[in-house]
């Protein structure tokens, strides 16, 4: 799988990284330094400048010499006068090297005191000596056989470490100067006490042609102007993700994720000018806020696939180890800052990898650039585990920025396609929308002709159609829609709006009971449930006789129901004039029975057709001999 391949990738080049953390091309991008650089260690205090090539520069490493508690002046000294100096006992020998402040140095309890360094040199030159770190108030001098010069100052100086206390660094700017031989650095240094410790410390510092180094030094400034510039935009860039979707609060958390780089990143650069061990305190404060507000984001990530139980364990674990942190960093406590260090780090990795699990498992949107962001963040951040467990003594402040910036970017990067989606299916959205609102305006503007063509329609269907159409509403009246030939069935002009009992039952030949039921049944009906419609039914009349005796028709009913939201709005009924049809029907009955009579006839045979005249005609002309007899009685006048 892809995370198992991403896990395996991390594991196997960490250590490589760890490995050439201390020499090699990491510690130069940790410092961002970007030129091709040659790194040399002094041996007794003394650099040589012979491997210094054309337009390059070197890394002075090694030890230089620390006369403690004496401000030397700059000259130029002979070999056996730097050679005495180097074998002195009360000259001690100090290790340059960048550390975490403060740092003190071994073996003197001195505020104050020269740093010695003897620079062998065979060429005429234009060189620039730039340190990396200041922490405390020096001043920057070299001696040769023509002279001595002050390159910079930085601070002001003073024998009494109480003064110091309030002393703040300021950006290193160190002028360029020429030789042609051997030289002498000479740097003043006086530092304040730390729990009863001083606080001197001379960093690596970098030796070579002033162009060169100039140059070097204005790529580095503007690189961590960049970064520090990038930190400010993507916490502007969030807090307006968030304003456009502020129910997720991840975009909320990462905001004040890269304010906190922001903060962090400007007063680590000197650009607050803060005295050094407050800037030491503050940056890991600052450092484990940042890292909260990331755990915050990745806990937020992974709430939906997380039980709401684990989401409130880790929330609370977040807050206790920054509670901790910032304890450690009021006490001083270094075992309980290195705990508080590794526990928020391990915390951290946790959420990151389980985070890089579910990505991949749920195929979220990109995971791939948020693995490449935690190998870079993993690499520095291992670089500063590494100082806060003691293993190293190198300082993490630019390892510490970069490890946030990789991981800051990566989720800008994954946060902008997130958004990106969400912008496009929106715009999507959008134009659907636009879509429906041109129908529906199109709709609203040609409703009033659809509606009166439709209502033509219908209005032609109960013109035409030859029977009498009608509707029930409430209170059993009729509705004012009915169908033209309703008039001329009923034989009435005011229909609308008339009682149905007045205007149809009252006139029918039904007894009063079956009016009555089927009156009070279409009264129980409107605006009842249809259950009310399957008890009632029964007792509507399918047939009446409308009229009285002189003039009535035949009618023919049909009864149905308009149901809206469970119940009986009105009631639809259908008379059909059968009268026609039933006069029709009884005029075939008699003559049906017509028929029958003759069929009967045909069916006698003949021998009982002549037995029946036979016997009928005398009975006939019997009965007419009769008839005539009483007629002629009856004419004779009586006495």
């Amino acid at each position: 799988m892809q995370w198992t391949r991403s896990l395996t990738l991390i594991c196997f080049t960490l250590p490589n990284f760890l490995q050439a953390a201390e020499t090699g091309w990491l510690e130069k991008i940790s410092s961002l330094r970007f030129g091709h650089e040659w790194v040399t260690a002094t041996q007794d205090a003394t650099a040589d400048l012979s491997v210094l090539p054309d337009h390059g520069y070197l890394h002075i490493q090694g030890e230089a010499l620390f006369i403690p508690g004496e401000f030397l002046e700059p000259t130029y000294l002979s070999q056996v006068e730097f050679e005495a100096l180097t074998h002195d006992p009360n000259i001690l020998r100090a290790e340059l090297k960048l550390r975490p402040f403060p740092s003190p140095l071994p073996g003197t309890d001195a505020t104050y005191g020269t740093f010695l360094i003897r620079i062998k040199n065979d060429r005429p030159l234009n060189l620039l000596i730039d340190p990396q770190r200041a922490y405390h108030p020096a001043r920057f001098m070299i001696a040769d056989d023509s002279g001595s010069l002050v390159l910079t100052e930085i601070g002001t100086l003073s024998t009494q470490p109480e003064s110091l206390n309030g002393w703040s660094s300021t950006p290193v700017v160190i002028n360029s100067f020429s030789v042609s031989g051997d030289f002498y650095l000479y740097v003043h240094a006086s530092g304040q006490l730390h729990n009863g410790k001083n606080t001197l410390n001379l960093s690596t510092f970098l030796l070579g042609d002033a162009i060169t180094l100039t140059y070097n030094n204005q790529r580095t400034d503007t690189v961590l102007r960049i970064i520090i510039g990038c930190f400010l935009f993507l916490a502007l860039f969030y807090g307006f993700i968030f304003s456009f979707r502020p129910k997720d609060r991840s975009s909320l958390y990462l905001s004040g994720y890269a304010l906190s780089l922001f903060g962090l990143s400007m007063i680590y650069t000197g650009m607050f000018p803060i005295n050094a061990l407050t800037v030491s305190r503050i940056v890991s404060a600052v450092n484990i806020t940042a890292i909260g507000f990331l755990s915050f984001y990745l806990l937020h990530k992974n709430k939906p696939f997380i039980s709401k139980k684990s989401h409130t364990t880790g929330v609370g674990l977040v807050i206790a180890i920054i509670m901790a942190t910032y304890l450690a960093q009021v006490t001083e406590n270094k075992i309980l800052v290195a705990v508080s260090f590794l526990a928020g780090f391990a915390f951290n990795l946790f959420l990151i990898l389980a985070t890089i699990y579910i990505g991949y498992r749920r195929h979220l949107v990109g995971i791939g650039y948020f693995v490449m962001g935690t190998i870079l963040n993993l690499t520095f951040q291992s670089l500063v585990l590494l100082t806060a467990l003691n293993v190293s003594k190198a300082e993490y402040g630019y390892n510490l920025i970069l490890a946030h910036f990789f991981m800051a970017l990566s989720l800008g990067v994954v946060n902008a396609k997130e958004f990106a989606v969400t912008y496009h299916r929106s715009i999507r959205q959008g134009r659907d929308l636009k879509k429906k609102n041109q129908e529906i305006t199109y709709l609203n503007h040609n409703l009033e002709n659809l509606v009166e063509k439709k209502t033509e329609q219908i209005r032609a269907l109960l013109d035409y159609i030859p029977q009498g159409v009608l509707s029930i509403e409430s209170e059993g009246r009729v509705a004012a829609d009915y169908s033209a030939h309703l008039k001329d069935i009923l034989e009435a002009e005011q229909i609308a709006g008339e009682s149905f009992f007045e205007l149809i039952l009252k006139p029918a030949t039904l007894t009063a009971d079956l009016k009555d039921q089927a009156w009070q049944s279409i009264l129980a009906m409107i605006d009842e449930g249809e259950l009310s419609w399957e008890a009632n039914r029964d007792k509507l009349p399918l047939e009446i006789t409308y009229g009285n005796a002189d003039h009535s028709k035949i009618l023919k009913v049909t009864w149905n129901i308009k149901v809206s939201d469970g119940k009986i709005q009105n009631i639809l009924v259908t008379l059909l004039d059968i009268s026609t049809e039933k006069e029709l029907e009884r005029m075939a009955a008699a003559q049906k029975e017509e028929m029958l009579l003759l069929q009967e006839l045909v069916s006698v045979n003949a021998s009982t057709l002549a037995q029946f005249f036979a016997t009928s005609l005398p009975l006939v002309e019997e009965n007419m001999r009769m008839l005539s007899e009483s007629e002629t009685s009856t004419l004779e006048p009586h006495d």
